[in-house]
């Protein structure tokens, strides 16, 4: 049942992963996968950085481009802020971050910024999932209590010899693994037909300043008033944002909405621990933990429940996930995270997705709503 929800997930993953790269949309594609690449590269996950370094090629981006930041337009270099505070700290973001990107040179139209910033927390949180998704094949693999690290090679070496479409095959989009899978995870096919135009690891990170940023506590920003909270009621996706994306992004704002209101149905049909008999609050307490963790309150949502409903093993799966992807190994599943069960972990994971692509949604979208 947790694959079928994974799968799940990944369908509609997907579908809003070519609809922003590949449909219409006010950004040209090649600047699409800069956008991404800008993305991948800020939480570190060279499978999607290389992915989209070959399809920015492909596209007709200009490989000078690819050398650094400074390399490229103004337009595209005032994005690398609002990328940064989205990977970290996105209670920071403000209106002023976005009234800027609206009047510097090489300005950007609200339609343009809009596109750009969903391309943006789509990678972010597909960065997270694809990282955990790849340690649970090797997990499955090897068995559910693993006694030591893998090599690093290990998740692809079953699949080696399967060969992978090159992007003319799909248009420009490559599917591999299972049917719907993580196209984003294992591409290696070169884009001329010969020498690969994809960048070692160490030039991949080069395309930004700086690759040690990290998540800082919520709660110690707050104390140091460098953040404060978000009040779910003041600004919620069905009051506000929906309508918002709608009307700055064609009808995006309604794939969103079936695919929040799909998989937290599907989630509460799914009872994945013996300690969860209530699944829609096991669910709550998921996706409001990761809500907590971002400073975002939900005034009528007792905090007392996710104590009640997630082990203290589970809560540091859950902020392992959300808050630190880049500190996730085999190690530490085999460690301390033994007696959370794969098929929690993967269902888990996907909500953990669902709650952070949600969580930089709404910051994203209250900046640019007073704009509007």
């Amino acid at each position: 049942m947790t694959e079928e929800f994974q799968n799940l997930y990944l369908d509609y993953s997907y579908r809003n992963q070519n609809h922003l790269l590949l449909g219409d949309g006010p950004l040209p594609f090649s600047m699409r996968h800069y956008i991404a690449l800008m993305g991948a590269v800020v939480r570190s996950h060279s499978g999607l950085a290389k992915y989209n370094v070959d399809q920015f090629l492909y596209r007709g981006g200009n490989p000078l481009w690819l050398s650094s930041l400074d390399s490229v337009p103004p337009k595209l270099q005032n994005l690398r802020e609002i990328n940064e505070i989205l990977a970290t700290e996105p209670w920071l973001l403000t209106p002023s971050h976005i009234s800027k990107l609206l009047r510097n040179p090489g300005i950007w139209s609200l339609a343009e910024l809009m596109h750009a910033i969903l391309i943006l927390i789509n990678i972010h949180s597909l960065s997270r999932f694809s990282a955990v998704y790849d340690l649970l094949k090797m997990e499955d693999a090897c068995g559910y209590r693993l006694c030591s690290p893998l090599p690093e090679n290990a998740a692809s070496s079953g699949s080696s010899s399967e060969s992978e479409p090159s992007p003319a095959s799909h248009g420009g989009l490559v599917d591999c693994g299972i049917n719907r899978a993580i196209f984003f995870s294992r591409y290696k096919e070169p884009v001329d037909g010969g020498k690969s135009l994809t960048p070692t690891n160490t030039e991949v990170l080069s395309y930004v300043e700086d690759t040690s940023m990290t998540y800082h506590e919520f709660r110690e920003r707050l104390t140091s008033h460098k953040g404060s909270c978000f009040h779910f009621y003041d600004y919620s996706w069905q009051d506000h944002g929906y309508s918002l994306v709608n009307r700055l992004y064609m009808e995006f704002g309604d794939l969103l909405d079936e695919e929040f209101s799909v998989i937290q149905n599907e989630s509460a049909a799914l009872y994945v621990s013996n300690k969860a008999d209530d699944a829609a609050a096991y669910t709550r307490a998921v996706w409001n933990y990761v809500f907590q963790l971002f400073g975002i309150q939900l005034e009528d949502y007792h905090r007392s429940e996710v104590n009640q409903r997630l082990s203290t093993e589970l809560k540091a799966f859950i902020k392992l996930v959300a808050c630190f992807p880049e500190r996730l190994h085999l190690s530490v599943f085999s460690r301390f995270l033994k007696d959370v069960k794969p098929a929690e972990k993967r269902h888990v994971n996907v909500l953990v997705q669902e709650a952070l692509f949600q969580v930089l949604l709404l910051y994203s979208l209250r900046a640019l709503c007073t704009l509007t």
